[in-house]
């Protein structure tokens, strides 16, 4: 995860407003930091948006916000993924130049490159970005007192690190996924408070790290699921199993890392009395 700079609240949904009035979302190809630069907003916004709801609540505008907001995600989500399975397969091929290896990657960047980049038609995307912005707009004029701030965030730490700790047990990629996006969640929410005092800038630093790590862990299951999924059938004929070797030896390292530098984010779980 990128350095999360401080925001203002009331500046980080005008911020989104902003990109989706400047970038067609509606080409087919996009441009790959555009994609990147309105992801980033939009996950910025949801987190934002949990602290209005401390003083909203859920209301059906907030549910309908937030599903766009997801769904519009969504529909970005297969070109970025796509971009970054090549970027993590390239970065494997500089680590391990071996023939055999080469000989994979260079059968599998052209059907990687070859995938459709847009999950979702034009017209209906921009349905769904008419109504964000007609429905940020209004969350955008609420200024959110820090004691409820204070109590979101809170909460949030609290299921970070529960779900951080079920994670490292698993090892599972759906759990170590949903583990990251609670915790960048957590990293913009601190970045948008005051960070006056030093434990709240010393866990923003550390949610940066952790979700760094835990997003380069994602990566390497998220390639290794693209080839194996229906969408990368011209490969089934290679034999896989030297490029998931380096990916598992890879994944295990990064998680050897994480496991070091959890155990300085959340205390330990309580053992049970036998």
């Amino acid at each position: 995860m990128p350095a999360i700079p401080t925001a203002d609240t009331q500046q980080v949904g005008s911020k989104l407003l902003t990109l989706l009035a400047c970038v067609d979302l509606t080409q087919a190809e996009l441009d790959p930091e555009d994609v990147h630069r309105i992801r980033v907003a939009i996950k910025q916004t949801r987190a934002w948006l949990k602290l209005c709801r401390g003083l909203t609540g859920k209301t059906t505008n907030y549910q309908q916000l937030v599903a766009n907001l997801r769904s519009l995600s969504a529909s970005l989500a297969r070109q970025r993924d796509r971009d970054v399975a090549l970027l993590t397969l390239t970065k494997l091929a500089r680590k391990y130049p071996g023939k055999k290896m080469q000989q994979l990657v260079e059968a599998l960047q052209p059907a990687l490159a070859s995938l459709p980049p847009v999950a979702q038609e034009a017209a209906a995307r921009q349905v769904i970005i008419d109504r964000i912005q007609k429905d940020l707009a209004l969350f955008t004029q609420l200024t959110i007192p820090p004691s409820t701030q204070a109590d979101v965030v809170n909460h949030t730490y609290a299921k970070m690190c529960k779900l951080g700790n079920a994670a490292l047990v698993s090892e599972a990629c759906t759990e170590l996924h949903a583990w990251r996006k609670l915790v960048k969640t957590l990293g913009y929410q601190l970045a948008m408070l005051d960070m006056k005092t030093p434990d709240k800038a010393r866990l923003l630093s550390r949610m940066i790290r952790l979700g760094s790590k835990l997003g380069d862990v994602h990566d390497l299951c998220f390639l290794q699921e693209m080839i194996e999924g229906s969408a990368l059938l011209l490969c089934q004929e290679l034999d896989m199993g030297p490029l998931f070797k380096r990916l598992a030896r890879e994944r295990a390292a990064l998680l050897k890392t994480i496991r070091k530098r959890y155990c300085h984010v959340c205390p330990p779980p309580r053992q049970q009395a036998s």
